[in-house]
């Protein structure tokens, strides 16, 4: 990788967790049960499509632990940074085994996001001593998150290809 291609990466990366921090802490809709609602797993999503595996596990690492001690809720920051990693590392893997098709981000954001609900399962097991405190609506965020991602995908890259057809 040239080093405008390093520096490209890094700064694309610096952006998706700027993202996905904000959209995690700021965005933030309390539920029942002592969770949140956030945006933060559709920007961990569209960056492990667009950066990698290895970049975007730094974004979940901002979006998700990070955004946990901002909020005060440091005890669940391991717990996220496991159930955001996984999100991200499938994600990333999928969409690169299904030769980068929207399919396979679609496929590996599903996987990801019930690895996620389990991470958090066992996350409330440890912590609360019961294991479906927020499971639905965990669910619910990683439904919302990738029908939120996939469409905003499907658009950054087709005005990226436009772009780069114009410019031909």
């Amino acid at each position: 990788m040239g080093e405008r291609n390093r520096v490209f990466v890094l700064a694309l990366t610096a952006v998706f967790s700027a993202i996905a921090f904000v959209a995690t802490a700021f965005l933030a809709i309390p539920y029942p049960g002592g969770g949140y609602f956030n945006f933060g797993d559709a920007a961990i999503i569209l960056s492990s499509a667009f950066l990698g595996p290895l970049p975007s596990l730094f974004v979940a690492f901002f979006g998700g632990a990070m955004a946990d001690i901002f909020l005060g809720m440091a005890m669940y920051a391991p717990f996220s940074l496991l159930a955001k990693f996984l999100l991200s590392l499938s994600s990333s893997l999928f969409f690169r085994l299904f030769k980068r098709k929207w399919g396979g981000l679609l496929l590996g954001s599903a996987l990801g996001g019930i690895l996620e609900v389990l991470s958090y399962m066992l996350c409330y097991y440890v912590l609360l001593g019961t294991l479906t405190v927020s499971s639905l609506f965990d669910l619910i965020q990683a439904a919302v998150s990738i029908a939120v991602s996939i469409p905003l995908y499907l658009a950054i890259n087709r005005a990226v290809a436009f772009r780069l057809h114009r410019k031909a």
